[in-house]
């Protein structure tokens, strides 16, 4: 399914969501402050980040604002005990998903959960290319055709899906845990992961990349 963050300083309501979420089959972290929300989204590719409206740090439109400042693929959803037409539309102004009641139930809001993430699923299937600018690639998904300023370049299969991963994931720091489990299937138990590195070498000497950089002790980014 998904993998979902919730951050909610009301850890009996957070638990319980969280709960829920993994009854349906999704992974889930949580937080109760937006701060440590931060650093646990920055350490890995989330689905859906789903916040309170109003915590002591700051509200939730202004920390869900920021996420999608740093993935804007991310999906995002605000629950609140002190809903108004004007912080709704605010949320709706920055292009939160999902702003919700705390008193709709808590099996409506896994429903609309499962349902944003699936259309998320099928809108991904419909991709075709997938593309750098700042490096002159294209990725054709359906010939697994990679174009380098004009050029076909040939690459192994693992490659190629490290490629697609990284263009997917464009400014999201991966761990070469999350590599591994994406592209080889999760869980992986029995690969070295320094077989990453050896992909990534690869890959920047075959297209000739500077997009594709080391975070030092942690795995790869994208960023161009």
């Amino acid at each position: 399914m998904g993998r979902i963050l919730v951050v909610e300083d009301n850890n009996s309501y957070r638990e319980t969501i969280e709960e829920a979420l993994r009854i349906a089959g999704h992974q889930v972290n949580g937080s109760s402050n937006p701060v440590a929300g931060f650093e646990i989204f920055a350490k890995q590719k989330y689905d859906l980040v789903i916040s309170d409206l109003v915590m002591k740090e700051f509200d939730g439109i202004r920390f869900l604002t920021t996420i999608k400042n740093i993935d804007p693929t991310v999906n995002t959803m605000i629950l609140t005990a002190n809903a108004s037409d004007e912080t709704e539309k605010d949320s709706i102004d920055a292009n939160i998903d999902y702003y919700f009641d705390k008193s709709k139930s808590i099996p409506v809001i896994i429903n609309y959960v499962n349902a944003l993430l699936e259309r998320k699923k099928e809108s991904r299937l419909q991709v075709i290319e997938l593309e750098s600018v700042a490096e002159g690639i294209i990725m054709n998904l359906r010939s697994h055709d990679v174009i380098k300023d004009g050029k076909s370049i040939p690459l192994t299969r693992r490659e190629f899906q490290i490629l697609k991963l990284f263009l997917e994931n464009k400014y999201i720091t991966l761990s070469r845990r999350d590599i591994m489990d994406s592209v080889w299937g999760n869980p992986v138990e029995d690969i070295d992961e320094r077989v990453i590195d050896l992909h990534i070498r690869n890959l920047r000497a075959k297209l000739k990349i500077v997009s594709l950089i080391t975070v030092r002790g942690y795995g790869y980014k994208w960023n161009e």
